[in-house]
């Protein structure tokens, strides 16, 4: 408690430096927060989804052309959900901006906007807040008039009302039939608001249209099955692809197919560019850190520092004249014989027995003024001076009181 009154004393006589040192510390906590909210959100949350850690990405890879997480075309999907048995579940998605048509009385606004395979939703494991998902029925051309809408927006432009599941909404022109409300804090792919069903023309199943994919595809492991399983059975699939159409693989070029964490396929550059970056600021050490490290004893050591050093030096002279006076003062009750009896001092010792006096009376009046000013904290000097001054201090009070 003592040294807080001190420090904020201190502070308070100094408004210069008082608002550096809050300056530097709104700076170094401001930059230490907002690096902490990015490791935070990237680094240690997990993704909002039911079982994240089975959710993975699956891509096609040209491992000759250095051509990695290509996506795949619709008959490479169709056969991966046809001929593995790794995945419990899998779909598409695809994200994108859609113009919303103005209210009654509202204004119209830009929303992010998704699509979706029906079998998302059993890949994310989520349903419905209200209402239902897509059928496999309005995933086609003519019937895909049809939405999701999230939380957020429900509460934003129905006031959280029940009867928005049947309303009309006019999306980018076209109007759609909203059939469900999404819960709260879900957006798949991040930031959506609004769903719709995706859906691929027929002439897309070819089996010759293959190499030139364009499909986000998303799946989730069963269960016991890890990232050693899935990725052998599609290393697997990926060489029957080579096989059975050269055409389009071709064999010098060892196409296979992959598969990423979802969590890695999200943020994989950034969490990199995150550790490389801790990892320079915790070898190196940033000036902010080490002040945030022991604030109290930082300030508590630049107040002391910009305040005692004046008041310490001149205690420090005090101390070495009074060491002088006083040997030179032993040294001439050496040369003289005194009687017992007390007498007197010789007039040529007058002058080492005022000077040594006086020495003694500023030293305790030194003493006390930095004492009056931070009680208990002579001790704590570090340096020889600084403890001999405290002896001394100790001392002169004993002979003045002598």
């Amino acid at each position: 408690m003592n040294d807080l009154r001190f420090a904020f004393r201190q502070l308070l006589k100094n408004p210069g430096f008082t608002a550096l040192v809050v300056l530097a510390l709104a700076l170094g906590i401001g930059a230490d927060t907002a690096i902490f909210s990015i490791v935070n959100g990237v680094l240690l949350t997990p993704l909002h989804y039911a079982e994240p850690e089975r959710l993975v990405v699956i891509y096609g890879n040209f491992a000759a052309l250095t051509a990695n997480k290509m996506p795949l075309s619709v008959p490479e999907y169709s056969d991966v959900r046809q001929q593995t048995r790794s995945f419990a579940a899998s779909g598409v998605f695809d994200s994108g901006s859609a113009n919303l048509a103005p209210d009654e009385g509202g204004e119209p606004e830009r929303v992010e906007r998704g699509s979706l395979t029906p079998e998302m939703f059993a890949v994310l494991q989520v349903a419905p807040l209200l209402g239902r998902i897509f059928t496999p029925e309005e995933a086609q051309a003519g019937r895909d008039d049809v939405v999701l809408i999230s939380h957020g927006l429900w509460q934003r432009r129905y006031a959280g009302k029940a009867d928005a599941i049947g309303q009309k909404l006019t999306m980018s022109g076209r109007s759609h039939t909203i059939i469900g409300v999404m819960p709260p804090g879900f957006a798949f792919p991040p930031k959506t608001e609004i769903w719709q069903p995706l859906w691929f023309p027929k002439e897309f199943y070819d089996p010759q249209r293959r190499g030139a994919g364009a499909l986000e595809v998303l799946a989730r492991l069963k269960r016991g099955v890890g990232l050693i399983e899935a990725p052998a059975e599609l290393d697997q699939l990926g060489v029957q692809f080579t096989e059975q159409y050269p055409q389009h693989y071709g064999a010098d070029r060892r196409y296979r197919m992959i598969v990423a964490p979802l969590m890695e396929d999200f943020v994989g550059e950034l969490k990199l560019l995150l550790r490389g970056q801790l990892r320079e600021r915790l070898h190196h050490g940033d000036a902010d850190e080490l002040l945030l490290q022991q604030p109290t004893k930082k300030l508590q050591l630049l107040v002391r520092l910009s305040e005692r050093s004046q008041e310490l030096r001149r205690l420090n002279l005090i101390v070495l004249a009074h060491r002088h006076a006083n040997a030179a003062f032993e040294l001439r009750n050496r040369r003289a014989v005194e009687p017992r009896v007390p007498q007197r001092p010789p007039q040529d010792g007058l002058l080492h027995h005022l000077v040594a006096n006086a020495c003694r009376t500023q030293l305790a009046a030194q003493g006390f003024h930095l004492l009056h000013r931070k009680p208990g904290k002579v001790r704590e000097h570090d340096t020889s001076a600084n403890l001999e001054a405290a002896g001394e201090f100790a001392s002169g009070c004993l002979l003045g009181a002598a």
